[in-house]
């Protein structure tokens, strides 16, 4: 499943509409809509760092999160420099503007987006801002609250231009923005929906988070170890390369599985090595 934060209802209506997406009833203090079938869920919490942080939250603990599910943060931003409306960039790094705190989503996939720093503020940004930065109010509390559950691995943060800190666009002009800038994010989504749609049986009647297991069974994973394995795997997926016909090679060569976690790390290096 993906969980999409969006703080306000225009922001996301690109969303809702292109994936037909149903509204919950049974969530007051944010609105919640899914398509259970595509793995697509759309929080829409309200503005604010404080909001979004509560939201994120709430939703973690009444709907549980699953060992491969991602957080994004889709929303407007204003932006210090020009760069022209509907713009869309990806976050990689956010700023904290009360504390000081800088936070870092890693980005392992490919992407077609420039990629920002975001200032997440209390207010909406005016005055003169430091150039080259983008503006907004709820990237570092959606960061905040799903660290402990998604780790920086599974979470990606896409801002689009809306504005300059001159004045923010009314919420139909701001609907308008955002459902054409999803031109350019849903065949980004779309990547990662039909990968999670492929965690189905093989030829083999094997599924995909089986064989995941069995190599991290087969390599001696720590809990490090199957990390950095299961970031390379999403990686290759996304990047469309075809790493299990490579490892299941190995296991015909009887390279796999490894004998010890020395011999599984020295692996795992390798695999690394090949695959940049």
């Amino acid at each position: 499943m993906i969980h999409i934060v969006c703080a306000l209802y225009q922001e996301a209506h690109f969303l809702i509409t292109h994936y037909q997406l149903k509204k919950r009833n049974d969530f007051h203090r944010l609105q919640v809509f899914e398509n259970t079938e595509r793995g697509l869920r759309v929080l829409v919490t309200g503005v604010g760092m404080l909001r979004a942080a509560m939201a994120v939250s709430i939703a973690t603990e009444r709907l549980k999160v699953a060992e491969h599910d991602l957080l994004w943060n889709i929303g407007s931003c204003a932006a210090s420099f020009e760069a022209s409306p509907g713009t869309v960039f990806l976050c990689n790094k956010l700023i904290e503007e009360p504390t000081g705190c800088t936070f870092y989503p890693d980005i392992l996939y490919r992407h077609p987006f420039e990629e920002r720093a975001v200032v997440s503020r209390m207010t909406p940004m005016t005055g003169e801002p430091e150039p080259g930065l983008l503006y907004d109010m709820e990237a570092s509390g959606v960061y905040q609250a799903g660290i402990s559950d998604y780790g920086p691995h599974r979470m990606l943060f896409i801002k689009v231009v809306s504005d300059y800190g001159k004045g923010t666009p009314d919420a139909t002009a701001l609907q308008c923005l955002m459902d054409e800038a999803g031109e350019t994010i849903l065949p980004f989504l779309e990547r990662f929906l039909s990968f999670h749609a492929g965690q189905e049986q093989s030829a083999t009647g094997q599924t995909e988070e089986e064989w995941e297991q069995r190599l991290v069974r087969d390599l001696h994973c720590s809990v490090t170890m199957e990390h950095e394995l299961m970031q390379l795997l999403r990686y290759c997926a996304l990047a469309d390369r075809n790493v299990r016909d490579e490892l299941e090679r190995d296991y015909g060569q009887g390279v796999l599985p490894c004998r010890s976690k020395r011999e599984g790390k020295q692996y795992l290096e390798k695999l690394k090595a090949g695959l940049f």
